[in-house]
């Protein structure tokens, strides 16, 4: 596994997969491994389930980086929306916006704010010169890919025909936003204008802080896709693939996740058994056998046809773990069967 990046920033990872496919675990186990490395390293979930506390053995996760016990230089946390976006208010020098009624409407409503909000904080972390490598664990749908896109989703909300009503000084303007204000209510619209106007400005730093980060991930940013050895889960990781192409961002590698080897010939089975055996067992062992054998099989054709289809892409194969990933240790083994996809 690689560590932090040559130049002077962190290292940054990006996990991305469908639901089920053990991609959070995939994100911790893989910041544990850097972490074993010596790099000062955080986990950011902001995939609004619990399945990274777990995955840490933790009880919950706070919305600021908190240390993983039995874990040196590891810290994990996840993305709260509504506190972070007062937050953020605050941050930007407008905390009378924080508490303002429409504040609450916006981030209800406001498409795009929780993927900008990810942009903004992975921004933070990269800037902030504490940690040697970010990874990012993102929801389970195409639309974790939309954290992307949060520069573009900023511009529109910037260029809005009514923010810009709102915030215009023209008189023109003015006489239709008394228009606006017999048709919704004075008071009301006061409220909205309010606002706008103080909005814009912490807007247009939204906008330059997403677009910078975008540009530093596609230049420096590692995306790893999870998937799982069935031909559901390759189809979706195809689509990942395609997509981060559409948007010229190289896949570094594909984890696909419990696998399953072609067992050795099982060869003849010559069992001595008294009264009390089971005659039926050895051709029962005969069964089992063959059944993992055809299901190794199937899951190399799948995995053929998708590197057929996906011809760049670096594919590590995680073998199945009979007992699961129930702790720090289990992370730590699951790290050193992942380390290939960044190397």
């Amino acid at each position: 596994m690689t560590g932090a990046n040559p130049g002077s920033g962190p290292k940054v990872v990006v996990m991305i997969g469908s639901g089920g496919v053990g991609k959070t675990t995939t994100a911790a186990a893989l910041a544990v491994g850097l972490a074993e490395e010596g790099l000062r390293t955080v986990v950011l979930t902001i995939d609004p389930a619990k399945r990274l506390a777990q995955a840490l053995g933790l009880d919950s996760l706070g919305g600021t980086p908190q240390p993983v016990p039995g874990q040196d230089n590891l810290s994990a946390f996840m993305l709260d929306q509504d506190v972070r976006f007062s937050a953020l208010l605050i941050e930007s020098g407008a905390p009378e916006l924080a508490d303002h009624r429409v504040t609450a409407t916006v981030a209800r409503s406001f498409g795009g704010l929780q993927e900008y909000l990810a942009m903004d904080l992975l921004s933070r972390l990269y800037d902030s010169g504490e940690w040697d490598a970010i990874v990012v664990d993102t929801p389970p749908a195409l639309s974790a890919l939309d954290f992307l896109d949060s520069a573009e989703r900023v511009r529109r909300l910037v260029r809005h025909p009514l923010m810009r009503l709102l915030t215009s000084s023209s008189s023109l303007v003015g006489s239709g936003v008394a228009l606006l204000g017999k048709i919704v209510g004075s008071e009301t619209l006061q409220h909205v204008a309010g606002w706008a106007r103080g909005i814009r400005p912490v807007a247009d730093t939204m906008l330059e802080r997403s677009s910078a980060m975008r540009a530093t991930l596609g230049e420096i940013g590692d995306f790893l896709v999870v998937t799982a050895a069935t031909a559901e889960a390759l189809r979706e990781a195809r689509s990942f693939t395609d997509s981060l192409a559409g948007l010229d961002i190289p896949v570094r590698g594909v984890v696909i996740n419990r696998t399953h080897a072609v067992p050795g010939p099982l060869g003849d089975v010559e069992l001595n058994w008294d009264a009390s055996g089971d005659a039926d067992l050895p051709a029962a062992l005969r069964r089992v056998h063959e059944a993992r054998v055809e299901l190794a099989a199937a899951e190399d054709r799948q995995i053929a046809r998708f590197i057929r289809r996906a011809p760049g892409a670096k594919v590590t194969r995680v073998p199945s773990s009979r007992g699961g990933v129930t702790s720090l240790d289990d992370l730590r083994e699951l790290a050193t069967q992942i380390a290939p996809a960044l190397d």
